[in-house]
């Protein structure tokens, strides 16, 4: 059985490894990508498809 702090390690780290992901394939720039980096920090991202989301309204307001 994890600990509710080793749950939350393996999320933060799959988010942070996703999110690496989108940078290395230049889907988002590195200012959007530490951007989010600290929302998951901050434990504002819920899930995967959460994060997923937040990327999408990000990528949109900064082509606007």
């Amino acid at each position: 059985m994890l600990s509710k702090k080793e749950l939350w390690v393996t999320k933060v780290r799959a988010y942070r490894r996703y999110l690496k992901v989108l940078k290395d394939r230049k889907e988002i720039s590195n200012k959007v990508f530490w951007s989010l980096y600290r929302r998951i920090k901050g434990g504002q991202v819920r899930s995967l498809a959460h994060l997923r989301m937040l990327v999408d309204e990000e990528k949109r307001r900064r082509q606007q």
